[in-house]
């Protein structure tokens, strides 16, 4: 076949000698450290995957937390009611439910405008496919 009137024969030919005269001097060494910083910088720049991942990991354990705290809380509010009777306690106990209750709303918020975890293959935020077999195997 032709290429304006040269073969690829004669075309591939002078590709590879004008390879050989590139090779034919001493490897830059400061390309190559180049390349290696560069690679290391790309290590050090944050992954905005990861960071959202990790986000959305961190207002969930917060969540969790404040959830079982404000459990104790209601806990210790039947204790009291049950011991001392004293609605001024009982008062300050709830008033300490609505502010952990408010702290889980900005959570929920946070986590709302993450959006869902942009890892596809995170195990933790996504389901693991399950196996055709298995999927099979359930409905005998």
């Amino acid at each position: 076949m032709t290429e304006r009137g040269r073969s690829r024969n004669a075309l591939s030919g002078d590709t590879s000698s004008q390879r050989t005269l590139r090779n034919s001097g001493s490897v830059d060494v400061s390309s190559s450290q180049y390349t290696e910083a560069w690679v290391e910088s790309i290590r050090d720049q944050p992954n905005f995957e990861k960071q959202i991942c990790s986000q959305i990991s961190v207002n969930e354990a917060v969540i969790d937390a404040k959830r079982s705290i404000i459990q104790q809380f209601r806990d210790h509010i039947c204790i009291l009611r049950k011991h001392t009777g004293s609605e001024e306690e009982v008062t300050r106990w709830r008033s300490y439910i609505m502010g952990t209750e408010k702290q889980i709303e900005k959570c929920e918020t946070a986590l709302m405008s993450l959006g869902p975890c942009p890892i596809p293959d995170c195990v933790r935020h996504h389901d693991i496919p399950k196996d055709v077999e298995m999927v099979i195997y359930y409905y005998y």
